[in-house]
């Protein structure tokens, strides 16, 4: 068991609880009147570090007269500030200089006349911890106010998730877990992410992972072969990343002390080699065929880089040459069908000035992104043919994965 060592600092958080009686608080129930406000839209929660915090929302408010001479007058009881802000349909046309300092001098509204009224806030109105009171009225061009709709705005501390344990295995390989205890005073529901984190400190890059929710505060990730794909031999710092609905607003998280997780990266091997062992020449003629290198890396492909090849005699080596799994094309003609398959394709050809009655040994030395080198793999091939020379092999590099002409 591994237990993280945290400190950290609340946020200020505010929530918006809308009251009951479906938002009015007249007084001795009256018959509401006719243009009175329906219904508050869009009304979210404002997510603070602290009271001085420019983070805004967007109030909305909808009445249910549909004229276009009236305007959402709104008061905040409770502040410091006693000044109000204005609602409006226009489409954010016009400059507002209606309050201190936490509401937008633009409006914000998206569409005029489209029957809803929007003004954007920050918390600035909130000067301390408590609870504050919007009080919405509907004005006509007459000032004629309407029985007004409220809602009770709660400016409390919130708390940081907490990770509780992190257990890991001792070394990364196919089908590790790792688990996570994580927990939150204002509950499970308040965590949305908690991520596995591995860091290459040499490459100053990381890699993320999501973990999956077991239960309340369980949360578990499965290694497979592909993780270790790129990685050298050596040991990772892992650790747990974690939010709730306050940090994810501002791209801030929770992360715990990084483990260190030793892997080991092993080579990839050369699985088969499909082709001629023997070409037969005819006089005047060129014959192309190919080699289809079948290389597997326990890291899975996503691990494999190039195929190395040398070709020599009994007497020399030839030529050394390189092969990609990139699916390319040469002259329009299909070298590798499909990228990434980890199945190299190695195209060669011969012709009537070929040695003929000589083996050719070809060594296949497979390689990954770590970068390792595998075992060498070795075919061979005769050219037959009744009249040869003895000029050696060319090979037109400028193109990558081009025919190599064995003469």
């Amino acid at each position: 068991m591994k237990l993280p060592n945290i400190n950290f600092k609340s946020l200020i958080l505010i929530i918006f609880i809308i009251s009951s009686c479906n938002f009015w608080e007249p007084d001795n129930n009256p018959i509401l009147p006719e243009n009175a406000i329906l219904e508050i839209l869009s009304l979210d929660s404002i997510w603070v570090k602290d009271l001085n915090q420019k983070r805004q929302i967007a109030i909305s408010v909808k009445p249910k007269l549909k004229t276009s001479d009236i305007y959402i007058e709104c008061q905040i009881t409770g502040s410091d500030d006693t000044s109000y802000f204005k609602l409006l349909d226009d489409g954010n046309s016009q400059i507002l200089n209606d309050s201190s300092n936490y509401a937008d001098s633009l409006s914000g509204d998206r569409f005029a006349g489209d029957g809803v009224f929007t003004r954007y806030i920050s918390a600035h109105f909130a000067s301390s911890i408590g609870v504050y009171k919007f009080v919405f009225k509907c004005i006509n061009s007459n000032y004629l106010e309407v029985q007004p709709c409220s809602i009770y705005v709660q400016v409390r501390e919130n708390t940081r998730p907490f990770i509780v344990r992190f257990n890991t295995p001792d070394s990364l390989g196919l089908f590790n877990d790792f688990y996570a205890i994580v927990q939150d005073s204002e509950g499970a529901f308040d965590i949305t992410l908690v991520n596995l984190v591995r860091k290459e400190a040499y490459f100053r890059t990381e890699a993320v992972y999501s973990m999956t929710q077991v239960d309340d505060t369980t949360w578990f990730w499965r290694s497979s072969a592909g993780v270790g794909a790129g990685l050298c031999t050596g040991y990772y710092p892992w650790s747990v990343r974690v939010a709730d609905w306050t940090l994810r607003q501002f791209n801030q998280f929770v992360e715990c002390v990084p483990v260190l997780i030793y892997f080991e990266n092993s080579p990839p091997i050369v699985n088969s080699v499909s082709g001629p062992d023997t070409i037969w020449l005819v006089s005047n003629e060129r014959v192309i065929f190919h080699y289809l290198i079948d290389v597997k890396d326990p890291q899975t492909a996503l691990d494999l880089d190039t195929l190395l090849l040398t070709i020599s005699d009994p007497e020399k080596e030839i030529i050394n040459f390189t092969y990609f799994d990139d699916g390319g094309l040469i002259n329009g003609t299909s070298f590798d069908s499909i990228a990434g398959d980890g199945i190299y394709t190695a195209g060669f050809s011969v012709d009537s000035t070929s040695r003929t009655n000589v083996w050719f040994t070809f060594t296949w030395i497979p390689t990954d992104r770590s970068p390792q080198r595998g075992s060498p793999d070795k075919t061979h091939l005769i050219i037959l043919h009744r009249e040869g020379t003895t000029n050696g092999f060319n090979v037109d590099k400028s193109i990558k994965n081009n025919y190599i002409n064995i003469n």
